[in-house]
């Protein structure tokens, strides 16, 4: 009975460090990502406000945000830019990763629900990679992150 007990500890253990991993690196991927997404809807809001505003990431001919923002791909779902949709689905994330970290426990659905999201993400990150690489021809470093 005693080996038993000493079992499931050092299980609970592992399942607590496994999930403070998990919880950590969503959050901290997370904020990195929201504050890519806040940061290109503000400059977003500045351009709109001055076309002939020069962005601090408009660093060369390559590496340039404003000409990556005047593209089609920039603003995919009824004309609403991406980075909106990144501030709504980073703050969702990074909730998942507190709720994770404060031992909150989700039901299945939600944790598929995260893992979906997640994969569509990056997908998505995978996709647009791409179209700035080879198609855009520009690099932007936000958009990057």
């Amino acid at each position: 009975m005693k080996n038993i007990d000493q079992k499931s500890r050092k299980n609970s253990k592992t399942d607590s460090r496994s999930r403070k991993i998990i919880g950590v690196t969503i959050i901290v991927f997370s904020a990195l990502a929201l504050l890519a997404s806040v940061v290109l809807t503000v400059d977003l809001i500045q351009i709109l406000r001055n076309p002939n505003l020069n962005l601090s990431c408009n660093i060369n001919p390559i590496i340039a945000c404003q000409s990556v923002m005047k593209t089609w791909q920039a603003d995919l779902l009824f004309g609403v830019p991406n980075s909106l949709f990144g501030v709504a689905a980073f703050a969702v994330t990074l909730t998942f990763g507190v709720l994770i970290l404060a031992r909150v426990k989700l039901p299945r659905w939600l944790w598929i629900c995260l893992w979906i999201g997640l994969a569509g993400g990056a997908i998505f990150a995978i996709w647009m990679i791409s179209q700035l690489l080879y198609s855009i021809g520009l690099v932007c470093p936000w958009c990057l992150t």
